[in-house]
């Protein structure tokens, strides 16, 4: 672990190293033999003339020197005006202290948004974890890969799902970007022939291109399958799905019973809007820049760091969805890219991840443990 720290930190000062670029302007030289030119005297003007304050920019301020792509900004629609004092109470907090955790130190380095950085910084966290030197000792097992057969239905629903993934984002409906989404996808098929495809695969292997090289996004959902429990959440009947909307309706139901109780009471299923959630880990249905951020915490804390930022995203909205309907709940619980303008600021969200995290894991396990004694009870009868 030392050393992924020390990797990550060199990294991160290569960075903050890296030059400033300012707009350029005409620099006038004077000569030291020359004189110094003088303005003439100010005219005396008898009407005031209005006062224009201009502050410096400022110098401090690092500009990141590379930027991979830019996405257009969609039109906000904003469907909710207004601050309700739910969500001022649910963020109202201190200014947190400077950190000395290493971990929370790099986390709050990729608050700068920069997509080669954060991908390093994964890709490192990665190389971290147990058993990647094993996985990755063939230098060309990607390549091989590539080249072994796969079920002809898997080959085609991948085809298919290229174009439907990240419809709004011209870059994923590119030959070359897709091109790529496939390669990942087949290569993954072909290491885990027990997995399969499902399509919400594509939204993270898609993703992981925008910040790393193909074979390295490959990779790393390898790491995802085997580190990190995708594989119940990716292959068979997904397995993981039905315990975690267990877990998430029974932290609902303590945390936020008013919330709970309107939720059932208009027969809206957890599966309805948290699926999304799981399987693509928050991508499939908000901005790259959102689910950048909240991977940067997931990653790092953990796959049970999800249910934090879903009980974060009730907290900050309760008193919205309290007076909503079914299908109202439904359209902000999914987050539509098509209407982006309800998506919660992302550094609020975890603002309140962070005051309720500690709470909220303690529940996930007390509910997991629940949930699989009650499946042991089940199977004896």
């Amino acid at each position: 672990m030392t050393d992924f720290i020390t990797d990550v930190f060199t990294k991160i000062s290569r960075i903050k190293k890296a030059p400033i670029f300012l707009p350029s302007s005409p620099v006038s030289v004077v000569s030291p033999r020359e004189p110094v030119p003088t303005l003439p005297p100010r005219p005396v003007i008898s009407a005031p003339e209005p006062t224009v304050e201009v502050s410096a920019p400022k110098m401090e301020e690092k500009i990141p020197s590379i930027v991979l792509r830019k996405v257009p900004t969609p039109k906000v629609r904003v469907l909710h005006p207004g601050t309700p004092k739910s969500r001022e109470r649910a963020t109202k907090r201190s200014a947190p202290a400077q950190s000395t955790d290493p971990i929370q130190q790099i986390l709050e380095n990729l608050k700068c948004g920069h997509s080669t950085v954060r991908g390093q910084i994964w890709l490192l966290r990665m190389k971290a974890s147990r058993g990647q030197s094993q996985l990755r000792e063939d230098e060309r097992r990607y390549e091989k890969l590539l080249l072994e057969d796969i079920p002809d239905d898997i080959s085609e629903q991948i085809q298919k799902d290229l174009s439907r993934t990240y419809p709004q984002y011209e870059l994923f409906q590119s030959k070359e970007v897709q091109a790529k989404m496939f390669n990942i996808l087949r290569a993954v098929a072909a290491f885990f022939p027990s997995l399969g495809y499902l399509q919400g695969m594509g939204y993270v292997a898609a993703f992981l291109i925008t910040m790393m090289p193909e074979e390295d996004a490959f990779w790393f959902m390898v790491h995802l399958i085997h580190n990190f429990g995708m594989e119940d959440f990716w292959g068979g009947s997904l397995p993981a799905l039905p315990k975690s909307f267990y877990i998430l309706e029974k932290l609902m139901q303590s945390g936020l019973p008013a919330l709970y109780n309107h939720l059932t009471s208009r027969d809206i299923q957890t599966s309805s809007y948290a699926t999304p959630w799981m399987v693509t880990i928050f991508l499939s249905n908000h901005s790259l820049p959102f689910a950048m951020r909240l991977w940067d915490m997931i990653l790092f804390m953990g796959f049970k760091y999800v249910y934090t930022v879903a009980m974060a995203i009730f907290t900050l909205y309760e008193r919205e969805m309290l007076s909503m309907g079914f299908d109202d709940i439904l359209s902000f619980l999914q987050f539509s890219m098509k209407e982006i303008g309800h998506e919660p600021d992302v550094e609020e969200v975890l603002r309140v991840c962070s005051r309720i995290n500690d709470r909220v894991q303690t529940n996930v396990d007390r509910f997991d443990r629940q949930y699989e004694a009650s499946k042991e009870e089940r199977r004896a009868l």
